[in-house]
């Protein structure tokens, strides 16, 4: 653990991704939450703790506890408007991703809409690809077969 977080940067999507894996070994989210709680005391930059809950409550969401994933980001809603343009995106991409394993296609539009929109204004290609690629998906669960491929094509641009 005390590598990985030596190995984070200033704020980017490998940051995130280094947090997504550090969640992998956690069975249940009361796990997930202490393991948070954990690196939020060992991570030193507030950015950096800021992904830490993201990457907590995407992995609380991939144990299909979605209300309690909501309840993570939750935190995060009061200072959003204070934070990075790439955190901003981050934060919609999560409530996206939420919204569509929680059978709400039109919210999850909704907020990768916005998460994109973000994203658009930051160097963050990968994390570009993955968001339009999720908001293709999410407009084929709203049978919206003609515009989910646009998105596919902007994905691999």
């Amino acid at each position: 653990m005390t590598s990985a977080i030596r190995s984070l940067e200033k704020g980017s999507y490998h940051d995130l991704q280094i947090l997504n894996n550090l969640y992998l070994h956690c069975k249940t989210s009361a796990e997930m939450i202490e393991l948070m709680k954990e690196l939020n005391q060992r991570l030193e930059q507030s950015f950096h703790r800021s992904l830490n809950q993201i990457a907590c409550a995407l992995s609380i969401d991939n144990s299909g506890e979605h209300s309690l994933a909501l309840q993570q980001l939750k935190v995060l809603s009061s200072n959003l408007n204070a934070q990075s343009t790439y955190l901003k995106a981050e934060y919609y991409a999560a409530l996206g991703k939420i919204a569509y394993r929680s059978e709400n296609p039109k919210a999850a539009v909704r907020h990768y809409k916005t998460g994109i929109g973000f994203l658009e204004k930051c160097n963050e290609l990968e994390a570009l690809q993955i968001a339009h690629t999720n908001l293709g998906l999410a407009f084929g669960a709203l049978d919206q077969h003609e515009t989910a491929p646009v998105q596919y094509d902007k994905a691999s641009k």
